[in-house]
């Protein structure tokens, strides 16, 4: 897959910030990334590791500001603006193997696991705020 930051940012239907010219080679994750990677952030909690990601761009949330340094994307919903790109990513690959494609499939589900735990804990600190109100 080789595809420049622009197209990728028109099929996902996201807001281009940064250089459209870059060419995305992979995709991967955010403290895994390299140059000419593509990779995202959907949790607050992580923004630090954009300033020390390789990635040449991240997807991002409506909601975070350029940092100058990192080209970005900006969608509603980064999590399936970058499975969306994952998965035309490996169709574009035609070489891809299995392996490739089940780490970056590993990749997802464990951002999700972790969005997920770290949403449970939100939770489980209100209901326990809750209990000691009453």
């Amino acid at each position: 897959m080789v595809l420049k930051l622009v197209e990728i940012s028109d099929a996902v239907s996201g807001e281009l910030v940064g250089d459209g010219e870059i060419e995305i080679c992979g995709v991967s994750g955010i403290e895994e990334a390299l140059e000419n990677e593509i990779t995202f952030l959907a949790n607050p909690k992580y923004r630090f590791a954009m300033k020390n990601t390789q990635a040449s761009a991240v997807i991002v949330g409506k909601d975070v500001s350029a940092n100058g340094k990192k080209s970005l994307i900006r969608v509603e919903n980064p999590y399936h603006a970058f499975m969306m790109v994952l998965r035309f990513s490996l169709r574009k690959d035609k070489a891809s193997n299995w392996e490739f494609r089940l780490q970056h499939r590993l990749e997802i589900m464990l951002a999700l696991v972790m969005e997920l735990i770290f949403k449970l804990t939100l939770l489980l600190k209100i209901t326990l705020q809750l209990e000691m109100i009453q």
